[in-house]
């Protein structure tokens, strides 16, 4: 009996073992919410558009995600495509979210914020282009977050950019940015970015700082907590300058 039970423990051990999804990730293991939701965190829906498969925010959290995105695609947000395309299948504008523990880089790769900048970008590229590939005339958003790196990244479809320019989504990630430290609350953040995506293409989002252009800090989409500073007082040096003219 000893002997059996403990065959049974060591199985068990197992498949626990097999089951823990990797820290790390590159863009060719990491799976599509579309097509695989269980291997994103999702075992309950057929499909999603978030995909956290090291659980960095709830199920409960996704599902709010989930129920905006859905919301931009099918109903909240114009079709951008051609006129053929929209008649054929009218659908707005998609945002993918991909959240993960840490991006799988060489070795001997140096963990400059420049590398962390370049691996984001490339990750997120390959899911937009490569891996999941949402919409049909590139409308399409990825907004990816790096736990261990602390490293937000989003890319934009060519479509997508005529109306959510670099410089909006370096506003809108600035400040979201907040949320994205250790302790926040994740979601908030990152529910406050598709929120203001969706503004943005229903030409509904009126702030003062998106008028500023941000491309000062490290391109117009990635974010790194070094660059909040010099953002911040671009931010005020334009402010001042203003003043200074009209005032």
């Amino acid at each position: 009996m000893k002997m059996w039970l403990t065959v049974c423990g060591v199985l068990l051990f197992s498949a626990v073992s097999i089951a823990q999804p990797p820290l790390e990730w590159t863009p060719d293991t990491y799976p599509n919410p579309r097509r695989d939701p269980a291997a994103c965190g999702r075992p309950y829906v057929n499909a999603s558009w978030v995909c956290d498969p090291n659980g960095l925010i709830t199920v409960e959290e996704a599902e709010v995600l989930d129920y905006i995105i859905d919301g931009m695609v099918n109903t909240d947000t114009p079709c951008p495509c051609s006129a053929y395309e929209c008649g054929r299948n009218r659908k707005g504008y998609y945002i993918g979210i991909a959240l993960m523990n840490k991006i799988k880089r060489h070795p001997n790769d140096p963990d400059t914020e420049e590398n962390l900048m370049n691996a984001a970008l490339k990750f997120a590229y390959d899911l937009q282009n490569d891996q999941w590939k949402y919409g049909t005339c590139k409308q399409s958003i990825i907004i990816l977050f790096s736990k261990e790196d602390d490293m937000l990244y989003t890319v934009t479809g060519g479509t997508a950019r005529l109306v959510l320019t670099d410089p909006l989504v370096s506003t809108i990630t600035a400040n979201a940015w907040e949320h994205f430290q250790p302790g926040e609350d994740l979601s908030v953040g990152l529910k406050k970015m598709v929120i203001n995506f969706k503004e943005v293409f229903r030409n509904e989002y009126y702030e003062l700082a998106h008028f500023v252009d941000y491309s000062a800090i490290g391109g117009a989409t990635p974010l790194h907590s070094s660059n909040l500073l010099y953002g911040f007082c671009t931010l005020l040096g334009t402010i001042f300058m203003t003043w200074l003219l009209h005032g």
